[in-house]
Formats: structure tokens, sequence, C-alpha cells
């Protein structure tokens, strides 16, 4: 199991969502989201803020130890993370390093022992046959929806060959059916190529919508898949109370999983 999996499993024992744990520790989401899918690891203090969030045993998220929970009279921890806080980024990137290779020394000599607490292979299994999107907007295919205060969750999907994206988003409306439809995740990358026709995320005075664009001379045309829907026409230049932004292009989608 690696630290993304870790951290996935304690949010569920612990019962709060990244979006909370984010707002707890005041670790970005999309540091976390990196985190959960092991694209960066994390700082020393942020693994100790997790840690704590979470009550789990800090060792145990290194992969030092078996037992996830923590241990409230382990004073050798308690000094060795007061120790390590203390130190520069560099020494405490070589604390991280020694504490795996002691890890690695002692799994090679040892076994561990039937009475050591240890993950189900069940619970391995399962969040090893996933891949962890972490969905930070909402948008709406149909009638347009204005920004608010999303929350930010995790979804799941059994595919790993997903495209590089910078934000994914949750489909709301059948108007870019059948190639989108409701409850779909579809990854955005920013900004804008190749604009007429592509599917792109249009950010037009405080509203979100999810459309094929066209440009047409002195207009923009948003086009939906579902031809029952009507096409929108944006005039240009447009007013200068008015925002317009073509934020991204949708490059990959996927129907999530759910339990």
């Amino acid at each position: 199991m690696n630290m993304g999996e870790r951290i996935v499993y304690a949010l569920k024992h612990k019962g709060i969502t990244p979006a909370e744990l984010s707002r707890r520790t005041k670790i970005s989401k999309s540091s976390l989201s990196q985190y959960i899918n092991n694209k960066v690891n994390p700082k020393q203090d942020n693994l100790y803020l997790i840690a704590k969030t979470l009550d789990i045993n800090l060792l145990w998220l290194l992969g030092v130890e078996n037992e996830p929970l923590t241990k409230t009279s382990n004073n050798t921890i308690d000094l060795i993370i007061e120790t390590a806080e203390q130190l520069t980024s560099k020494r405490q990137t070589s604390v991280l390093e020694f504490t795996r290779k002691q890890l690695e020394e002692q799994n090679s000599k040892t076994t561990t022992s039937t009475n050591t607490f240890t993950l189900e292979d069940s619970n391995i299994s399962y969040m090893s046959s996933y891949n962890f999107v972490y969905v930070t907007e909402t948008i709406a295919t149909g009638i347009s929806v204005a920004y608010g205060d999303n929350e930010a969750t995790l979804y799941k999907t059994d595919r790993f060959d997903l495209k590089n994206y910078d934000f994914a988003t949750l489909v709301h409306g059948d108007s870019m059916e059948p190639k989108y439809r409701n409850g779909d995740i579809v990854l955005i990358k920013s900004g804008y190529d190749n604009v007429n026709g592509a599917v792109y995320v249009v950010d037009y005075a405080g509203k979100s919508f999810l459309k094929r664009v066209f440009f047409e001379g002195n207009r923009l045309r948003l086009v939906s898949y579902n031809h029952q829907y009507k096409d929108i026409y944006i005039d240009l230049p447009i007013d200068d109370d008015v925002y317009l932004n073509i934020i991204g292009k949708v490059i990959d989608s996927f129907t999530p999983i759910y339990d």
C-alpha cells in the first residue's frame, strides 16, 4: 500500500472528505490531490498535519509501521516528530530516507507477527484497483449554473490511462448526451486551441457552460450534442461589464464507479 492509498484509507476511517481535511490542515486541495494520486510526496510538516488531523500513526503513514492508529504514549515517536520539525527541509528528507531504509532492513530480517494489526488484503486490493480523481467544480450541460462554493469530492475509476489534465468537473444535465452523460466526470486542460467544434468549459456572465464552441465572425456559438437544446449565442465584442472566458478544453472523460 502506497502513501496515497493510506491517506484514502484514513479518510474513510475518520469519515471526512478531502475538502474537510484541506480546511482543517490548511493544505491546498490541489496538493492533497497530488498526495492521494502519488504524484508528489508530502513535505514533513504536511505529513505531520495529515497524521494529526486523521488521528493516525505518522510512521504508519510513512510505511515504517503496520499500526495505523495513533499511540497515545509513545514518547520515542513524539521525540522524533518534535526533533524533525526543527530540522531544515533537506535534513527532514534525510530523516525520512533513513526511516524508510530502517523499515526495509527490518522487513528483510523479520516476519510481521500475527498479533500485529495489518490491513485486510481486501482493503489493499480495493484501493489498488482504482484511480482516485479530485473533482473541484460543478458544470451544468442543460441550463447554466452560477458558480458557488462547491465542495471538492473524490471520485474513483478503474481507468489508469487518463490523459494529463488541470482540473476535473462533474457533468449535470443531458444536453451533451450521448457523448457526456449526467454524472460523468470530464477532465479539462486549461486554455484553448482549435476552438471550432471542440468541447470547452466556458465562463460567461458569472455562469458556466460545457458546450461545443464555434467562432462565427462577430459571435460565439455554444452547441449541445443533444439536439433538443437550442444553440447559445454570445455577441463579440462583449460589454465591458460582462465577463467571458474560455476556461479549458475537455480532453478526457469517464463514468465514476460508486460503491
